[in-house]
C-alpha cells in the first residue's frame, strides 16, 4: 500500500520549489514538456487565460511541488495522454459530485485519500482556493479550473504509482 505524503514533506518540498530562480523554474518548464507533454499543454492552457505572470509562475510552482511529492515514490512514471487525463478528469468529477453538500475541502481531502495523498489535495485546496490560507505566498491564486486540474493531477499521478506498487509487490512475491 502507498504511505500518503507527509506535511512536512510538501513543506519542505514546496521550500525548495519557491526558491527556484526564474532561470530554473523555465528549465522545470521545459523538462515537464519533454516528460509529461500533454500534462504540460493541459496545464499551460488553463493558466494562460486571464493570469499575470507572477500568477503563471506560481501556479507552476505549485504544480511542480505536487510533481516532486510524487518523485518520493521512485518510478518514472510514462507521459499521460490526452484519453488517460480525460479518465482521471471524469472519475476526480464523479467523486466530487459524490460529495455534493459536504464542506468543499474535505470532500477534496477524501477525493485526494482515495490514492493516500488527502495531504497534498488539502495543499492544493489551501493554495488555490483558500483566502486566508496561512503562511501562504500563493494564497491570491483563486481560480477553481486552475485547482481541478492540479486535483486530476494528483489522483492521476497517485493511482498510476499504485498501480506500479501493486505490480512491483506481485512481482516480489512471486520470487
Amino acid at each position: 500500500m502507498m504511505e500518503g505524503i507527509s506535511a512536512e514533506e510538501i513543506e519542505g518540498i514546496e521550500d525548495f520549489i519557491f526558491r527556484l530562480s526564474e532561470a530554473q523554474l523555465n528549465e522545470w518548464k521545459a523538462n515537464l514538456k519533454v516528460k509529461q507533454p500533454y500534462v504540460y499543454t493541459v496545464f499551460t492552457r488553463f493558466i494562460n487565460k486571464n493570469q499575470m505572470p507572477n500568477e503563471q509562475d506560481t501556479l507552476f510552482r505549485i504544480l511542480f511541488v505536487v510533481l516532486k511529492c510524487f518523485d518520493v515514490y521512485g518510478f518514472e512514471l510514462p507521459s499521460f495522454t490526452e484519453k488517460e487525463m480525460s479518465k482521471y478528469d471524469v472519475k476526480w468529477r464523479q467523486q466530487m459530485t459524490a460529495g455534493i453538500g459536504e464542506v468543499h475541502r474535505n470532500n477534496i481531502i477524501k477525493v485526494g485519500e482515495t490514492v493516500h495523498q488527502g495531504t497534498i489535495s488539502a495543499y492544493i485546496h489551501d493554495k488555490c482556493i483558500e483566502k486566508d490560507a496561512p503562511n501562504s505566498q500563493t494564497s491570491y491564486v483563486k481560480t477553481e479550473m486552475k485547482f481541478n486540474t492540479l486535483s486530476v493531477v494528483v489522483l492521476m499521478y497517485g493511482s498510476k504509482i499504485e498501480d506500479l506498487l501493486r505490480h512491483q509487490n506481485n512481482t516480489l512475491s512471486k520470487q
